[in-house]
């Protein structure tokens, strides 16, 4: 699996651990104010949040990151219009703002942009619901959409910047480790090369010293035998064919080696 990749089901996973107690323990929360119009909703996300988890152990890593968006933007959009019709001004809209980022990171190219408008559009539909709740003068829409839209933005270009960073290094350092590779091929191949090489010269010298040091000892010893005249004219003539072969064949021998 990509380096690139297992950041993101890590990624993934991580958001999911963390929404997990959180949602209990927003639940818990509201029950114990005695707010109940809920009560069905959450166990529901709280089941729901097993979705990613369980689908990146079973290697559908895109089915955890297309049900863990819809989890948390549908569970934060639902969530924050509740509180606003009961009173409660405590945004926990804002949280979408930095799921964004987790978003940059687990989707890539037009499933990036899909997912984040959608997003954001999921905040920004908060951000309407409540100024028609307060009943505030449609003029502020534009403020609160740039404000919105710059969150957004910040968060969009910040961390594509570190994902484009994060996606060059790793393939440099491919570059490199196929470089290494390489290099440790012809290494491997310059060492059987060399052992080859050294095979051959053990048998060169093999060679050297049964099939030339023999026949050339036989030679010497035969014209020592001559020089101390312990062998006669007519012996040394007799034996002079097999030395005159003897030499030839050690001649040629050599003549073969060099080549």
């Amino acid at each position: 699996m990509p380096i690139l990749q297992v950041r993101t089901v890590r990624t993934v996973n991580a958001v999911s651990i963390v929404a997990i107690p959180l949602i209990i323990t927003a639940w818990m929360v509201r029950l114990s104010e005695g707010i109940i119009f809920n009560n069905f909703f959450y166990p529901i996300f709280i089941l729901s949040a097993f979705v990613p988890l369980v689908s990146n152990i079973k290697g559908k890593f895109e089915l955890a990151k297309v049900s863990q968006l819809l989890i948390t933007v549908i569970f934060m959009t639902y969530v924050s219009i509740q509180n606003l019709k009961i009173g409660l001004n405590n945004h926990p809209e804002i949280v979408l703002i930095g799921y964004s980022s987790v978003i940059i990171l687990a989707f890539d190219r037009w499933g990036q942009i899909v997912a984040f408008v959608f997003n954001f559009l999921a905040y920004f539909s908060v951000v309407v619901f409540s100024m028609t709740l307060n009943e505030q003068p449609w003029i502020n829409l534009i403020p609160n959409g740039i404000n919105s839209f710059a969150a957004f933005a910040i968060v969009f270009l910040i961390t594509s910047v570190y994902k484009r960073d994060y996606i060059y290094s790793q393939a440099e350092l491919l570059k490199k480790n196929k470089v290494l590779e390489n290099q440790s091929q012809k290494i491997s191949e310059q060492a059987e090369k060399l052992a080859a090489l050294n095979e051959f010269k053990v048998q060169l010298f093999s060679i050297i010293s049964h099939d030339m040091r023999g026949p050339l000892q036989a030679v010497n010893s035969y014209f020592q035998l001559l020089e101390n005249e312990d062998l006669s004219k007519d012996e040394f003539e007799e034996i002079l064919p097999f030395l005159s072969e003897n030499v030839f064949k050690t001649s040629n021998l050599m003549e073969n080696m060099l080549i």
